[in-house]
């Protein structure tokens, strides 16, 4: 009888282990999709900014002198820090740690900050910020 019941308890500690070997396996999975969809989220994140800061840049671009409009980009994206840069007055970059994406615009003179950001066009130029 104490046979029996020594080879039920250990048939019972290796399907505790089996099982446990399974669940590791299944939370690592888990995690590894999560990281992808959070890396995805952070580069759609990145990317939508580029290209609505952009949009800013071509509406101005294009009105008529006079234009003056405040929008405001926020402090972080999808909860991680990231920067904007205009280089060349041209090429509008924006870049968190795991990620870039560069963009083509018209002419612009001033900087792109977080925060609230005014947009204006006058005498045929853009500026944005106190330009």
């Amino acid at each position: 009888m104490a046979r029996r019941v020594a080879q039920i308890a250990s048939q019972f500690m290796i399907l505790v282990g089996f099982l446990f070997v399974v669940f590791v396996a299944f939370v690592a999975a888990i995690g590894g999709k999560y990281v992808e969809i959070s890396d995805r989220q952070e580069a759609i994140a990145v990317k939508d900014l580029a290209l609505k800061l952009r949009g800013e840049i071509n509406l101005a671009y294009s009105t008529y002198d006079g234009y003056e409009r405040t929008f405001t980009i926020p402090a972080t994206l999808e909860g991680r820090n990231f920067t904007i840069s205009i280089f060349d007055q041209n090429v509008l970059m924006v870049q968190s740690e795991d990620e870039e994406y560069t963009v083509i615009i018209p002419t612009v003179n001033g900087t792109l900050v977080k925060g609230n950001n005014t947009i204006r066009k006058t005498g045929g130029i853009v500026c944005i910020g106190g330009c």
